[in-house]
């Protein structure tokens, strides 16, 4: 009796063991694939914003290639105008400050030329320039 009480006991203990171990190799099973299954979701959601950002740059690229594009930078960038178009240039008259009104200063004439590191004392020092 002495002998089947031992190896019932031993066949219980290796049981346990093996039960406990392919419950331990599950749960890390499980475990990776949760940790997939977010890297899968992240994955995704990253694909999506990579497409949306490919849409707009899509439709750019499609505003760029249209002639109201190109008419558009050669006006501001080149300074030209269609042929049967009429440009007029608007410049300030007056520059109002309260009550006053007071006209935009004129270009001055050219002071007497400086020599450079006077001119950089000057600056660092905040004195007047003598003539």
């Amino acid at each position: 009796m002495k002998k089947k009480f031992s190896l019932a006991m031993l066949l219980f203990v290796i049981g346990s063991v093996a039960a406990i171990y392919v419950i331990y190799v599950a749960g890390k099973e499980a475990y990776r694939g949760r940790k997939i299954e977010k890297e899968i979701e992240a994955l995704r959601q990253e694909a999506e914003q990579i497409r949306a950002e490919n849409g707009g740059l899509q439709e750019k690229i499609s505003y760029f290639d249209t002639n109201e594009f190109r008419e558009k930078i050669a006006k501001e960038k080149l300074n030209l105008k269609k042929e049967d178009e009429k440009v007029v240039e608007i410049r300030p008259v007056a520059m109002i400050k309260g009550d006053q009104a007071e006209a935009p200063e004129q270009p001055t004439a050219p002071s007497p030329e400086i020599k450079n590191y006077r001119k950089w004392w000057n600056r660092f020092f905040n004195l007047q320039e003598k003539h």
